[in-house]
């Protein structure tokens, strides 16, 4: 598992809230604060990719066959630096550190063709048994500061502060999905909703419609 790398939102802050359609309200500044990292953060997993060119550090497995390896995050930019990870020998459990390089066989997915280019112990297995990759990968300068990204950013935001501040004021508590409800004399039976990873309320649904165009959905493997 590679952890989130940033500390504080980038992208959202007050301004951009507030042009979008954000109420403060009686919120304070922390309080919005941690609504609009969890906002970046959610809106990372949603579309498989940081919100700027970020370089990240992971360890997987050897890909066996094809040799096509999903890289956790997408949009890959460039890779920096791959480093195979061997068996010594037959009869040891420890690992020698190789040299290594990669092929982008697909930037917008974030598949790569791993190889190992240095020698290696003639009594070891044929097959490398890991690869430790570092990685660029994020969405190009200015993708996220457009409309659509800034005004989902905005409504998922508003989403988690009112959790923190006022519970009530979302669709349901915990931003529920609610499909149908009456009142009195009146009833409604909304469409079936999505459970995203924005979330599942029809907002979270419409802030997840937005940034469809750059969200990449991918094969778990190949």
């Amino acid at each position: 598992m590679i952890e989130y790398p940033y500390s504080s939102a980038f992208i959202i802050d007050d301004n951009a809230f507030v042009a979008y359609g954000g109420h403060t309200g009686s919120s304070t500044q922390g309080q919005r604060n941690a609504a609009y990292l969890i906002a970046e953060k959610r809106m990372t997993s949603h579309i498989g990719t940081f919100l700027k060119p970020t370089v990240v550090t992971g360890i997987f497995g050897w890909p066996l066959y094809p040799d096509h390896l999903v890289l956790p995050y997408s949009h890959v930019h460039s890779i920096k630096g791959v480093t195979v990870l061997d068996q010594e020998a037959y009869n040891s459990c420890d690992l020698d550190e190789l040299e290594g390089c990669a092929f982008v066989w697909n930037d917008t997915y974030g598949y790569i063709d791993p190889r190992r280019v240095a020698n290696y112990c003639a009594c070891a297995y044929g097959v490398p048994y890991q690869i430790r990759v570092a990685w660029e990968a994020g969405l190009p300068t200015g993708t996220s500061v457009q409309a659509d990204m800034l005004l989902s950013l905005t409504i998922v935001s508003e989403i988690v502060l009112n959790e923190i501040v006022d519970p009530s004021a979302n669709e349901g508590v915990g931003d529920a999905g609610i499909e149908e409800f009456s009142n009195q004399q009146y009833r409604e039976k909304r469409k079936k909703l999505r459970n995203t990873g924005l979330g599942r309320s029809a907002r979270a649904n419409f802030a997840a419609d937005l940034v469809e165009n750059v969200r990449k959905k991918r094969a778990l493997k190949l």
